[in-house]
């Protein structure tokens, strides 16, 4: 009994991990945390808002990806807001030649990447106070040695 109770946790914990390697069959990008599938549909120039993002990252060998990512565009491709559009709702993403339209398709699934990146700064911030802290202890210690 106990045996099949370790082996159905440990698919519990392995099923989200095979789902998140399955590479999307269409193109996305994704954009904080969100896959957008880009469609073929062109969005007019006079319909271009600001620039939102950008990719920064491709998936890797097994299909998972972190950042804002895609399996079909180039690290540096742009996002841009469609005009009276909601950004949750569809972005634009250009290829080079024309802006394309890309429409909410899901949350990104889980990875450790997406977590780290986003914590490097109170990472950093914290590494500072520990360092201060000890510098300090290590100044009251020499002191009272004297």
């Amino acid at each position: 009994m106990m045996r099949e109770i370790i082996v159905i946790i440990i698919l519990l914990f392995v099923h989200p991990l095979i789902i998140q390697g399955v590479e999307e069959v269409f193109p996305f990008v994704v954009l904080d945390g969100k896959v957008y599938r880009v469609l073929e549909e062109q969005v007019e120039g006079n319909e271009i808002g600001r620039e939102i993002g950008e990719v920064t990252t491709l998936p890797d060998a097994g299909g998972q990806y972190y950042g804002n990512a895609s399996n079909k565009y180039p690290v540096g491709t742009k996002y841009y807001q469609v005009k009276q559009t909601d950004i949750f709702d569809a972005i634009s993403v250009f290829d080079g030649e024309q802006y394309l339209k890309a429409v909410f398709t899901k949350n990104v699934p889980f990875h450790w990447k997406n977590l780290f990146i986003h914590s490097i700064p109170y990472l950093f911030l914290l590494s500072l106070v520990v360092i201060y802290v000890v510098r300090e202890e290590y100044k009251k210690q020499v002191l009272e040695d004297f």
